[in-house]
């Protein structure tokens, strides 16, 4: 929900996930 969460892309958001998966 945060802009913060997409530009750092690990945030225990939902989407924050979907970039954490891509990370590792």
């Amino acid at each position: 929900r945060r802009r913060r969460i997409k530009k750092s892309g690990d945030s225990d958001d939902g989407r924050g996930e979907k970039k954490a998966l891509l990370k590792e």
